[in-house]
């Protein structure tokens, strides 16, 4: 069938207008995308750990990093595995809407549970003007041209550095403002990860040529008022 795009893509249209109701479908996605790239690890109890040294991490570099110069670093919210989870384990990288925060995907999307059961990282950073810069949307982020993917490229890094991250099963997953980041992301660094899950969202810029193939599950609701499925 003809996609949004124009181009004939490989889409299942759910026909729906309640994009929470669409938001609620992607959590099993990512569970089903974890549990792959954890290589189905073992399921463990529901357990959140807090954000500490995890021994056998990698040294961080000297000096600070390009996240730690950013400025944007008194908030970030990062759930970790149960420590007896094998390493290194993927990062999920969850993705907010406009006019919300990180907050917004740990209460709601029930990735952390996600965290335990799939031992897998997830991190809920925070766009500045709770926006992200994806083009020719949204908000302040996208007025001011912030540099959010910079940004998310230079905070995968840091994490990496940090935590045992394995660089190659880094998943970013988005709802509407945080989908458009997403897709802006693929679209320009598409070997820095290994797939993107988009709810409500689309593409806000041009010339989307990348140079490698990316793993896309998309979920976005023909009804949809606020991001049109035409476009």
């Amino acid at each position: 069938m003809t996609g949004p795009s124009g181009g004939r893509d490989k889409i299942r249209v759910v026909p729906s207008s309640r994009r929470r109701t669409m938001l609620s479908l992607i959590t099993g996605f990512v569970l089903v995308l974890t549990w792959y790239l954890a290589g189905c690890a073992t399921v463990s109890r529901s357990h959140r750990t807090p954000i500490t040294p995890v021994a056998g991490a990698a040294t961080p570099t000297i000096g600070p990093d390009a996240y730690e110069r950013s400025g944007r670093t008194p908030q970030l919210r990062l759930t970790l595995p149960p420590a007896t989870s094998p390493r290194p384990f993927p990062l999920v990288v969850a993705l907010h809407s406009l006019a919300n925060d990180g907050r917004e995907p740990q209460a709601k999307w029930g990735i952390d549970a996600l965290a335990a059961s799939a031992g897998v990282a997830v991190a809920y950073p925070d766009g500045l003007d709770k926006s992200w810069d994806a083009g020719t949307c949204c908000g302040q982020a996208a007025a001011e041209h912030v540099d959010d993917v910079g940004w998310l490229r230079a905070l995968i890094s840091h994490l990496e550095q940090h935590y045992p991250i394995d660089r190659h099963r880094v998943i970013l997953v988005g709802f509407s403002n945080g989908g458009m980041l997403a897709y802006r992301y693929a679209c320009e660094h598409p070997s820095e990860i290994a797939g993107i899950a988009v709810v409500a969202a689309s593409r806000q810029i041009t010339g989307c040529t990348p140079a490698a193939p990316i793993g896309v599950v998309a979920v976005h609701g023909q009804l949809d008022e606020r991001v049109p499925y035409e476009g």
